[in-house]
């Protein structure tokens, strides 16, 4: 069966949203992978080793910590969304240059 990615229907603005709002839609959309993928909230649980009120509260309350998430997310296929999560941005060589020299030192440091 053809999988789709049900994340370009439920477009929420998260720039307006608050923390409670994306974590309800970040749940919601759990859900429907999940739902997709043909799994009951018990296989998912299974699959990821974590309680099914675990996958229920995140799904209904959008909570969960990150490591809870980051299983899921393996299990559901969905891990590569997760790559560019607090990705530095940078906008010129300058912005570049500063953060490899800010990666640099902060290794100096730790090898000392």
């Amino acid at each position: 069966m053809e999988q789709f990615n049900l994340n370009i229907v439920n477009k929420l603005d998260f720039k307006l949203s608050t923390p409670e709002e994306i974590g309800h839609e970040l749940g919601y959309r759990l859900k429907q992978q999940r739902i997709n993928k043909r799994l009951t909230q018990q296989e998912l649980a299974d699959r990821t080793g974590l309680d099914v009120g675990t996958i229920k509260n995140l799904e209904n309350k959008g909570q969960c910590t990150l490591l809870t998430l980051i299983k899921i997310a393996i299990v559901l296929d969905c891990i590569s969304d997760l790559t560019n999560l607090f990705q530095l941005k940078i906008n010129s060589i300058a912005e570049m240059e500063k953060a490899q020299n800010l990666r640099k030192s902060k290794i100096k440091k730790r090898v000392r």
